[in-house]
């Protein structure tokens, strides 16, 4: 959740991915709807359908409705709300965006708006950012178009080149430190560590044992020129015995080392990093957070 209550900033930003709320209570809504995921099975349903019923619901009459791209079963289920509630739904078309560049410091794309045209330099590396760009963009021009005349072109331009996310596909010391935990995630950073390197990294991955663990290592072990696996401090944690029958069993030409703690992890792999590519952190929020301190206590 992020907020600004202060009559120099009057917004609130809330991130309610599994219940309608607030949606009485303010003046000017938007429900934004980004690619809807199996990670939400064991709250929201046991499939597509349920969960895209569940994440919709937040859709009301008199809101807003900015959809991201989505499976066409969760697609189908957020546009019948959508008519439901006699909103106008706003989508992302991937036909209306290019990218001239992309790499390990973000994007350079242009998009292409019912409104404007834009050039943009998205900070924030990986893909998929580059659809949240494209979503943020049209929230935008909706606050705009709804009495928010702060809210200019060279504002979007501004607020999208200088944003921040501590954690998120972020290179800190030489390392990539991203919270990946769950099946979206880690693909979209593998094939983030494809696209920019050459070098197969050497991956430092912890994970929570109530998440799809299994999926995650299908798409990041085998990319790997070793993975290092160790725990976070929280008692949700996957032991790495268990983390290493995975990856022995899903990648089997790739090196395993366990280590005790993240410092220990970070530690054998500045030793062994040499010519092989980068160093990255993932599978759990907590275990980067452990590793940003570590980084940032160096």
């Amino acid at each position: 959740m992020g907020a600004g209550l202060s009559g120099q900033h009057p917004f609130i930003f809330v991130e309610a991915k599994m219940t309608p709320l607030l949606q009485d209570t303010v003046k000017w809504m938007s429900d934004v709807l980004e690619p809807t995921e199996f990670q939400w099975f064991d709250v929201s349903g046991s499939t597509l359908f349920e969960i895209a019923g569940e994440k919709a619901a937040v859709i009301r009459r008199g809101s807003r409705a900015v959809i991201g791209l989505q499976w066409e079963e969760a697609m189908s289920v957020i546009l019948e709300r959508c008519s439901h509630e006699k909103v106008s739904p706003v989508r992302v078309d991937l036909t209306d965006i290019s990218v001239t560049e992309a790499g390990l410091n973000g994007s350079l794309i242009r998009i292409k708006t019912a409104r404007d045209e834009y050039r943009l330099r998205v900070a924030l590396a990986g893909r998929h950012q580059v659809e949240n760009a494209a979503i943020t963009v049209l929230i935008a021009e909706l606050l705009s178009q709804d009495g928010f005349p702060t809210i200019g072109k060279i504002e979007i331009e501004r607020g999208i080149e200088r944003a921040a996310h501590p954690g998120r596909m972020e290179t800190l010391n030489g390392v990539i430190l991203d919270g990946a935990h769950n099946a979206s995630g880690a693909e979209a950073l593998a094939n983030h560590l494809r696209s920019v390197y050459d070098c197969k990294p050497i991956i430092i991955f912890g994970a929570m044992r109530d998440k799809d663990v299994r999926s995650m290592a299908e798409s990041l072990f085998p990319l790997a020129h070793k993975v290092i696996l160790t725990a976070p401090s929280n008692s949700r944690a996957m032991n790495t015995d268990e983390l290493a029958k995975i990856a022995r069993e899903l990648a089997e030409e790739t090196a395993i080392e366990i280590t005790a703690d993240i410092r220990s992890a970070l530690t054998l792999a500045r030793r062994i990093v040499i010519g092989e590519g980068p160093i990255c952190v993932t599978g759990s929020l907590y275990l980067v957070g452990e590793a940003r301190a570590a980084l940032l206590a160096d």
